[in-house]
């Protein structure tokens, strides 16, 4: 079947220039707004920017998970890791029970991912700043073809209508092992069976087990790599930046989506996130390499550090619907003059203030289209 035929579609990268993407899901992603379980109920009550636990070392590169012991990314519905691979590693062939948001941070490799009734793996160049959108349970491969460290954060779901299975995110593995020391999926077979299945010696059947493999998720490939297809639906957007001690021109909030914030450079001097409750459930500095979740329906500002803040937001809804407080096309920009002289009790001069407050929106924009 030619790939123009196959339904290969929905592998996007969008680019953001050093600054910041917002990442959402395309369709089939399973990327949904979450509703909380009773043991959620108080985790939103009060944020806490999480810290990466020791690093776990593969062959060619690192897998790091964060310390939740809130569970704030699980009842956000996902999961976070940040993966380093080393120049010419290759990150082995696994799905997951979810779709996947995968955003290099720094260094550029190619992403394959196997769409169901393609013979062969469509790919795409990842670049600093680019990300890849992998649906739930269709298969991905990393190779670092850069001469310097591939960074990425990637980002899976652990809810919606593409996991049935448990709101957990869960890898199978199609090669060698994972980081903590599970097989493949071939491993849970008999050699027997597998050589008798895919007309193949037993000899080989035990290569693709691996039971003696303890090179880990990340092996290196010390001839290189050149992928036998073209690149395949590729698209780029330009995004906008908070300048240094700048703070974005408006309160906001999602209304149909569950944020992670992450810092990819500089640092928020002051992040602000309040409830419905009036109540700021975070007030204080989020720096470099730290997440954050930021609840659905909570309203955020920020002020950037001396250094300026580069960050990206991974948003759990195909569609995110964003709200400004102020600026143009925002809630107070809708209301009638007269509407907010008798509820801030101003004013009509002052309530006119109000009402064209914030400038431009928010200083930080996803601009663009996709391919």
């Amino acid at each position: 079947m030619a790939p123009t035929t196959c339904l290969c579609i929905g592998f996007l990268l969008l680019l953001g220039h050093g600054s910041m993407a917002e990442l959402q899901a395309e369709r089939g992603l399973g990327l949904e707004p979450v509703a909380p379980s009773s043991g959620c109920e108080f985790t939103f009550d009060k944020l806490q920017p999480l810290e990466p636990l020791p690093k776990l070392k593969a062959e060619a590169g690192t897998v790091e998970h964060f310390n939740d012991t809130n569970h704030q990314l699980s009842c956000a519905g996902v999961s976070l890791i940040r993966v380093v691979v080393d120049s010419r590693g290759l990150v082995l062939p696994s799905f997951t029970n979810g779709g996947a948001l995968i955003y290099a941070i720094k260094g550029s490799g190619f992403v394959g991912v196997t769409f169901p009734g393609c013979p062969e793996t469509p790919y795409s160049h990842l670049k600093e700043g680019y990300v890849a959108t992998v649906p739930a349970g269709d298969s991905v491969w990393i190779y670092n073809d850069g001469g310097k460290p591939l960074e990425m954060l990637v980002l899976f779901t652990t809810s919606g209508k593409a996991n049935k299975l448990w709101p957990k995110n869960r890898d199978f593995n199609l090669a060698g092992s994972s980081e903590n020391g599970r097989k493949n999926i071939f491993n849970g077979f008999t050699a027997e069976s597998l050589s008798e299945s895919l007309g193949i010696s037993q000899f080989l059947a035990t290569k693709l087990q691996g039971p003696t493999d303890k090179r880990g998720p990340i092996v290196r490939v010390p001839a290189g790599l050149t992928p036998e297809q073209q690149p395949w639906l590729q698209a780029s957007n330009s995004v906008g930046a908070l300048k240094p001690n700048a703070s974005n021109a408006s309160p906001v909030y999602n209304s149909n989506a569950q944020l992670v914030l992450y810092v990819t450079g500089g640092s928020f001097r002051r992040l602000q996130v309040v409830d419905n409750r009036g109540i700021a459930v975070f007030d204080g500095v989020l720096r470099q390499g730290q997440p954050l979740v930021m609840p659905q329906y909570y309203v955020a500002l920020a002020q950037a550090g001396k250094d300026g803040a580069q960050y990206v937001v991974f948003k759990t809804d195909a569609y995110p619907v964003t709200n400004y407080i102020a600026g143009w096309g925002s809630v107070l920009r809708s209301f009638p003059v007269g509407v907010i002289a008798a509820a801030y009790n101003v004013s009509t001069a002052d309530a006119i203030k109000i009402k064209n407050s914030g400038g431009g929106g928010a200083s930080v924009k996803l601009v663009g289209s996709y391919a």
